[in-house]
């Protein structure tokens, strides 16, 4: 969400010793929510960027459950990253992985002065009841930060690899959900989705983390398909239909301020909800559009990705 609707704290900080953060220019090969999907090419530089950016949302989260807001204050301005906090988004960093680590790294100690209201009574008209401050200060070390964003890297990583190959699961299970939607036609309950995780040991986003590699999967499992059907000249109408398609829903899976829960699935019932048509005739042939044709050859496809 944009950094105007976050709620701000009523603490304010004033570094003793400013040193401001180094400055980076936006790589040009790196998405924005602004472009095309085909931008999608180098997968290896954009799961790194994933699993930095999640990593800086958790030790962000982790340090707010130990009421340091300080140090979330600090990260937000960390080469600009407002608002990541409470993002759900799936190419949010401004700078690359190794850009954004290296210099934490190289970073050097800071001290901020944190002032605070102390709670009481105040008025405006009487100027012996003022609202009053307590402040201290607080010793921001990067090469530490950086040290928890990195462990925090690594679980998040183990974790997705036990959780990424849910998606062929779901993937079947939304084949068996679509036929039995066409035998029974009647409105009927969910019941293949995947059990929520029961693990409470694992890492505050993995619900969170799962869902937008859904998001990042089809995406790519979309991409994928468009130019296989482009390659076949017997197919070329169909990735035309699904190059559409995926224009119009690109922007709900890679959203520029952040989206819901769950927009992979709906992107998929919607595909699937979608029935045959003719697209055209070639040589006295009537040529018909399937969707769920499309759909398995992209189920084949998404899990190359995730590989």
């Amino acid at each position: 969400m944009p950094p105007s609707s976050r709620l701000q704290s009523t603490a304010f900080l004033a570094p003793l010793f400013p040193t401001p953060p180094p400055t980076f220019s936006t790589p040009s090969t790196c998405m924005r929510s602004d472009e095309a999907p085909s931008a999608y090419r180098n997968h290896r530089q954009r799961a790194r960027d994933f699993l930095t950016q999640r990593a800086v949302q958790q030790t962000m989260f982790c340090s707010k459950v130990l009421r340091d807001e300080t140090t979330v204050r600090w990260l937000e301005d960390w080469l600009d990253h407002h608002g990541l906090d409470d993002l759900h988004h799936c190419d949010a960093l401004k700078v690359r992985s190794e850009q954004y680590l290296s210099a934490l790294l190289e970073a050097p100690s800071e001290t901020l002065l944190v002032k605070k209201p102390i709670p009481g009574r105040t008025s405006r008209n009487n100027p012996y009841i003022k609202r009053r401050y307590f402040s201290y200060n607080v010793h921001i070390v990067p090469r530490l930060l950086a040290r928890r964003i990195l462990a925090a890297r690594t679980q998040i990583a183990d974790e997705l690899l036990i959780d990424i190959p849910c998606i062929r699961r779901e993937n079947n299970r939304s084949m068996e959900l679509y036929r039995f939607s066409v035998v029974h036609p009647q409105k009927v309950n969910d019941a293949l989705n995947l059990p929520s995780n029961g693990d409470t040991r694992g890492s505050p986003y993995r619900q969170a983390n799962f869902d937008l590699v859904k998001n990042y999967t089809l995406l790519l499992g979309l991409v994928d398909t468009v130019n296989e059907l482009a390659d076949d000249h017997r197919t070329e109408d169909d990735a035309d239909w699904l190059e559409r398609f995926l224009d119009d829903h690109h922007h709900e899976l890679i959203a520029p301020y952040g989206g819901a829960f769950g927009r992979a699935d709906q992107v998929i019932e919607e595909l699937l909800r979608m029935t045959p048509f003719i697209r055209g005739e070639r040589r006295c042939l009537i040529l018909v559009c399937w969707p769920i044709w499309s759909w398995k050859r992209e189920l084949t496809v998404l899990m190359n990705g995730c590989k």
